[in-house]
């Protein structure tokens, strides 16, 4: 029986990552290795259920005539989601809350 195993390298290169991301995923336990004295293989069984596991697969796309759900909205909340003045009587208005410049000193507020 002849296996063939990849080096690290190879896993890198077939996945299109660095091979920092290729221990990162053997140190979670998502991708297995397999240990040879000191020496670490992978095999390509392994590294292709990987890519099968994570591929995204594309949702069907609705049909044009399906319905559509509706939003939900909250009543006094617009597109901001905060509520509007009349419902918010304590909110005062930037205006009022603004403090006149006293330019009658000079720059460092010496006299």
């Amino acid at each position: 029986m002849t296996t063939e195993l990849w080096r690290v390298a190879d896993v890198a290169q077939r996945l299109k990552v660095s091979t920092l991301t290729v221990w990162r995923l053997v140190k979670r336990g998502t991708l297995p290795v397999v240990a040879i004295g000191r020496s670490r293989r992978f095999r390509p069984e392994d590294v292709e259920r990987l890519v099968q596991a994570n591929t995204l697969r594309r949702p069907a796309r609705p049909a044009e005539n399906a319905q559509k759900r509706p939003v939900e909205t909250r009543e006094g909340f617009g597109p901001t989601c905060e509520p509007s003045e009349e419902e918010n009587p304590r909110r005062e208005s930037r205006s009022d809350t603004r403090v006149p410049l006293d330019t009658t000193r000079g720059r460092h507020g010496g006299a």
